[in-house]
C-alpha cells in the first residue's frame, strides 16, 4: 500500500508540474469570465483534487453507478454556478485507486472551451507530462446513462450500416445513427412529425488560413440533418448514416464563404442546413 501511495504522489506531482506547463501557453484556461464579455485574472488557475478511492480501478470499471462517476469529477455534472465571476474555466480531479491505477476527471466551461479546444488542451497537457514539449502548443432535470458497445456489436452496426451512399461508415456515424433510430422508434408517441439530429462540426480545418488546432474559443456550426418520424420504423441505418453524412459534409468552405460579412450569417442556421435533405 505503501509503495501504490508513494506512486501515487509522484503522478500527482508530474501532473500538476505539466498542467503548469500547460497553462503558461493556454492561459485562458486558467483566468475568469467577466462581465460575460472577456477573460482575464490568469493568475487565478485551475483548481486541482486529489482523491483516494477504496476499490481496484478494474472493480470499479465493470459496472459503476453512474453516482460513483459523478464523485470522480470536481463539480457535480450539469450544475448551475450562481457567481460566474468566480468559476474557474477548467477543474481537475485527480482518483487514485488501491491498486496504483488512476483516473482523471475534468470539468469544462463551455463559455470558451468546445470539444476541439478540449481535446487540443488535453494533448498539449498530454505531451507536457511526458516530456514531448515539441508536440505540445507553445442545477437542471437530466439523467445520465452509460452504454457499453463492445468491439464485434460496433462491427456489426458499421455492417448494417453500409450502403450505396455510404461504403465505410466510421464507428461515430454507426453509433449514432443506432442511437439515433432508437429514440426515434421511442419518440413516436409523442414527438412531432420530424426528428432532427444536430452534430457539431469543427471550423478550425475548414477557415481561410487555416487555425491551429490548439484554437481557443466555440468555433463549431451545427449540421442538422431532419428525418420524417412517420417513416421511422422502415428507415434503415445506412440512410440515417447518408442523411448526416450529407448534413455535415454542407458545412464547407465554401460555404463558409457565404457567412462573411456584417449582414451574411443566417439566423437559423439549422434551417438552412437541412431544409433540403
Amino acid at each position: 500500500m505503501r509503495n501504490t501511495h508513494l506512486k501515487g504522489a509522484q503522478i500527482s506531482t508530474q501532473l500538476k508540474e505539466s498542467l503548469s506547463k500547460t497553462l503558461d501557453h493556454l492561459y485562458p484556461f486558467a483566468g475568469r469570465v467577466r462581465d460575460n464579455l472577456i477573460i482575464n485574472d490568469y493568475d487565478e488557475g485551475v483548481p486541482y483534487i486529489e482523491t483516494r478511492v477504496n476499490t481496484h480501478l478494474f472493480e470499479f470499471l465493470q459496472n459503476p453507478p453512474m453516482e460513483l462517476l459523478d464523485q470522480c469529477l470536481p463539480y457535480p455534472p450539469l450544475s448551475y454556478q450562481p457567481n460566474s465571476d468566480q468559476v474557474p474555466q477548467a477543474a481537475v480531479q485527480l482518483n487514485i485507486f488501491d491498486c496504483g491505477g488512476i483516473a482523471l476527471g475534468l470539468c469544462l466551461s463551455h463559455k470558451i472551451i468546445d470539444g476541439a479546444t478540449a481535446s487540443g488542451f488535453l494533448r498539449s497537457w498530454a505531451a507536457n507530462s511526458r516530456g514531448a514539449c515539441h508536440e505540445a502548443v507553445t442545477e437542471a432535470n437530466s439523467k445520465t446513462r452509460r452504454f457499453v458497445f463492445d468491439a464485434k456489436a460496433i462491427a456489426s452496426l458499421r455492417s448494417e450500416c453500409k450502403g450505396e451512399r455510404v461504403s465505410n461508415p466510421t464507428r461515430i456515424e454507426a453509433l449514432s445513427a443506432f442511437i439515433l433510430k432508437s429514440a426515434m422508434l421511442a419518440s413516436r408517441s409523442t414527438a412531432n412529425s420530424r426528428f432532427v439530429l444536430h452534430q457539431a462540426v469543427n471550423l478550425r480545418r475548414l477557415t481561410e488560413p487555416r487555425l491551429s488546432t490548439y484554437t481557443v474559443g466555440n468555433l463549431f456550426l451545427f449540421a442538422s440533418a431532419a428525418y420524417n418520424m412517420e417513416h421511422a420504423a422502415e428507415m434503415g441505418l445506412h440512410e440515417l448514416v447518408a442523411r448526416r453524412k450529407q448534413a455535415v459534409g454542407s458545412i464547407n468552405r465554401e460555404y463558409l464563404k457565404t457567412l462573411h460579412g456584417d449582414e451574411s450569417f443566417p439566423k437559423d442556421h439549422s434551417h438552412t442546413i437541412y431544409k433540403n435533405l
